[in-house]
């Protein structure tokens, strides 16, 4: 996280159990507040994947959504196949972002039951509410 607000200690990322894991890896998810996020994957041999999302909000409902990949591993495979994955990842967790209630996301973390899988999102959460936005941010 950039700014004056004391940033958190890197977060892990929760990736879902059927996604492929990858042993000796080490993975970052890091918040730069408040639109853009970056997650890391240091391999062995170093190696390094960084895939950085950037969130433009156009409006209030509507964000264009900017996903550079930077990489030294798997250069054998083409980037446009890189990107196709990336899109596919991105279109399941869409439709569940977009389905979403309330649309507004609550700051105040008492205001829901959380399980570890929303560490990342409680640190996005509390970042936002130190840089002093309102108890509920649009998402």
């Amino acid at each position: 996280m950039t700014g004056s607000a004391p940033s958190d200690p890197l977060v892990p990322f929760p990736l879902p159990i059927e996604r492929r894991v990858i042993v000796g890896a080490v993975v970052h998810f890091e918040v730069h507040l408040p639109f853009t996020a970056t997650l890391t994957i240091h391999f062995p041999g170093g190696k390094v994947q960084t895939i950085m999302n950037a969130a433009s909000p156009v409006s209030a409902r509507k964000t264009k959504l900017f996903v550079p990949i930077i990489r030294n591993v798997n250069k054998h495979i083409p980037a446009e196949d890189i990107k196709a994955f990336n899109l596919r990842v991105f279109e399941e967790d869409r439709a569940m972002v977009e389905a979403q209630k309330p649309e507004r996301l609550p700051l105040d973390l008492t205001l829901e039951a959380h399980i570890p899988a929303d560490r990342s999102s409680i640190a996005y959460r509390r970042g936002l509410k130190r840089m002093g936005l309102g108890e509920f941010f649009l998402v």
